[in-house]
């Protein structure tokens, strides 16, 4: 059975990557609405870590008070009050409203999401062989994590376009949250095709560091995403990536 720290772990893995692909997602926006939704997915991403940290600092045993500690400085003094249980004191009464407003948040953003998925889905009833448009329905089904209709999607791009990179790398990412986490056959030969038409491909490479990150290979996650980040790619957080990396790195350190 996994320990808390190993299931926090994971929880900071997969948040990350999910951020990672709504980021990529959020070019299929007009500007304001990208701007708009980028704003909610950082809100979410930033909510996310801190009750990982939250939850963090409380398991924490008592021999990894340093590592704990160093943690606490970067996050600073509302960490501080957490560890001193006066934030449970502090935020008592202002905790619950914080909760509400962002299941408001993802509310909104999930609705302005599947709106998106409608528009797509009216464009192709106009124009059924445009595979640029089969491709971004996609992504956005995916996002919605509706997987099956994210593989049909993929499949009618594929016939229009062809097995290009980024079709056969987001195949690859579906087939791997549908068979919860893991790199089946199937997956591992599409990241092959993926990589083989172009070695930078980033959904590939984010999947293959986020599956290193969960199976504790550190070094492999953090090879992976420097890659994507060497890459240059426009649609990536790059800040967002290099907390990723930091955070890998300092699973390491903790690892050795």
């Amino acid at each position: 059975m996994a320990s808390k720290e190993e299931k926090m772990s994971e929880r900071e893995a997969l948040n990350q990557a999910h951020y990672h692909q709504a980021v990529r997602f959020a070019d299929n926006f007009a500007k304001d609405e990208k701007a708009e939704f980028l704003q909610e997915t950082n809100e979410r991403n930033a909510f996310e870590q801190s009750h990982i940290l939250q939850k963090n600092t409380q398991n924490a045993p008592l021999t990894k008070k340093g590592i704990g500690l160093l943690a606490l400085v970067l996050a600073g003094c509302i960490v501080f009050y957490w560890q001193t249980n006066r934030l449970q004191t502090v935020n008592a009464g202002s905790q619950a409203f914080s909760e509400f407003q962002q299941q408001q948040s993802e509310s909104d953003s999930t609705t302005r999401n599947e709106r998106y998925i409608l528009n797509l889905q009216n464009k192709l009833r106009e124009n059924p062989n445009d595979g640029d448009l089969w491709f971004e329905l996609a992504q956005a089904y995916a996002l919605d994590n509706d997987f099956e209709s994210a593989l049909i999607c993929y499949h009618n791009a594929e016939k229009v376009l062809g097995q290009t990179a980024a079709i056969l790398g987001g195949k690859a990412t579906v087939e791997y949250y549908r068979h919860k986490h893991q790199i089946t056959p199937e997956v591992s030969a599409l990241i092959d095709k993926a990589l083989a038409k172009d070695a930078n491909e980033s959904a590939s490479r984010l999947l293959l560091a986020t599956d290193a990150f969960l199976r504790n290979d550190f070094k492999q996650a953090i090879e992976q995403w420097e890659q994507v980040l060497n890459s240059e790619n426009q649609a990536i957080d790059r800040r967002e990536l290099i907390k990723s990396i930091n955070m890998a790195k300092q699973r390491l350190n903790t690892a050795e």
